[in-house]
């Protein structure tokens, strides 16, 4: 069995794949890869049959969240990794997160983007959906949106649920239960190719409902351990 599980949803990032899949194999060989490709349109599919790795199809645009949740029921290893697709992330970042959350015993642990290489309008859709998050759901999460995540798989399965936006409440949902987590500065990178095709229109209104659902959730996550 693998020691770590690292998820990848990819969604049209076929000139992507082999930069990020090269570098991820490089750091990480031994570890358990899996791709989720969120119903891609392009040669996705075809640039990650390079490569050995899990590999799993939406048969259906799901959003970036089911397509999160879709690799996490494939994991068999006690720990996974989320990372995007694009190579803005940098895979080293993935071990230093791994040694400090086995060493201080955390359930999860959150990066944290440092001099963010997004648009403008990118860093101020987030902004927004932050501040109402954080009313909503008065969590005490940094980046909610970070695109690195790693945390205990069967922690995450018990918690969990598949819903579109579900990986920007990962963290939220592990702090509001009880779980030992914790913020790490990483590195962020200039996408390599394309744009991205999780866009930000509409995401702070988008959000709301979403917010009202995972509060929801975690009420009931917690009325159960009582």
């Amino acid at each position: 069995m693998p020691s770590l599980s690292i998820i990848i949803p990819f969604r049209n990032e076929a000139e992507n794949v082999s930069a990020v899949m090269d570098e991820i194999l490089a750091f990480h060989p031994a570890a358990e890869i899996i791709a989720v490709d969120d119903a891609s349109t392009d040669d996705t599919k075809s640039a990650l049959s390079a490569y050995p790795i899990r590999y799993v199809a939406l048969a259906s645009r799901g959003g970036k969240g089911r397509a999160v949740y879709a690799g996490l029921s494939l994991a068999t290893a006690p720990i996974t990794a989320i990372i995007d697709g694009d190579g803005q992330y940098d895979p080293k970042d993935i071990t230093t997160a791994l040694e400090r959350l086995l060493r201080e015993k955390l359930d999860l642990i959150n990066g944290c983007r440092q001099d963010r290489c997004d648009s403008h309008s990118t860093k101020l859709a987030s902004a927004v959906a932050n501040g109402i998050r954080r009313h909503i759901l008065n969590d005490s999460v940094r980046d909610a949106g970070s695109g690195l995540k790693i945390f205990r798989t069967s922690t995450a399965r018990q918690l969990l649920i598949p819903f579109e936006g579900m990986h920007r409440y990962i963290t939220t949902i592990f702090e509001k239960t009880g779980k030992s987590i914790a913020e790490m500065p990483i590195n962020h990178r200039p996408r390599l190719h394309g744009t991205s095709h999780y866009t930000h229109t509409g995401r702070a209104l988008r959000s709301i409902p979403q917010m009202i659902k995972v509060a929801r959730h975690i009420k009931k996550l917690n009325k159960s351990r009582a």
